[in-house]
């Protein structure tokens, strides 16, 4: 059973990891005390679809902030009122990832750090010119708070849709999509995924 750890405390010395970043992955909870006490240089901030609100969550209202809003699921689902992620979506992470200077810290979240924030922090490496070859090593990489909150930590499971996306736009071939189901065991596969 895994135990809560409720005391983070984190502070960020810049540590590149690959492709000239520094990524840390987390929820949005923690996400506002990274911002207050270490003011990463750049934030990718995903809300589930309605739930952000500018007045409310002053701590993402800053520069170089890419702002996005999409629910953690595979498909559209009117009747429940969810959004899965498109690829104009996936887009903006990339497009937003390419235009960091290297040397910077950047902070990726979502509801719960886990699906995602995970996606997107793999498409900003890729989109720095991560290959195939170097996603295993940086889904390791990649510094998560649950390392810091669960002490059976860390934990990432990238949200499927995106992952699918992102094989797409990147021209993988299925590759990064299958090694993806190979390493993270999900219940899903290409025939999944309306694109």
């Amino acid at each position: 059973m895994e135990e809560f750890v409720d005391d983070i405390y984190f502070e960020w010395e810049y540590k590149e990891i690959a492709f000239g970043l520094d990524v840390v992955v987390t929820d949005c909870i923690i996400a506002e005390e990274i911002c207050n006490q270490s003011n990463p240089d750049y934030v990718i901030s995903i809300w589930d679809k309605g739930t952000y609100a500018k007045e409310k969550y002053a701590w993402v209202n800053r520069e170089n902030c890419l702002v996005m809003e999409f629910d953690d699921v595979k498909k559209d689902s009117p009747t429940h009122g969810y959004v899965a992620p498109t690829m104009d979506d996936v887009v903006q992470i990339v497009e937003f990832a390419k235009s960091i200077p290297d040397g910077s810290r950047l902070l990726v979240h979502c509801g719960y750090g886990i699906s995602r924030s995970s996606a997107a922090a793999m498409f900003a490496f890729v989109a720095r010119g991560a290959g195939l070859d170097s996603i295993d090593h940086l889904w390791t990489a990649i510094r998560s708070t649950w390392k810091k909150r669960w002490r059976d930590g860390p934990y990432m499971r990238p949200n499927a849709k995106m992952v699918h996306l992102g094989d797409k736009l990147f021209g993988f071939d299925g590759e990064l999509f299958d090694e993806y189901v190979e390493k993270f065991k999900p219940n899903v596969d290409h025939n999944d995924f309306d694109v």
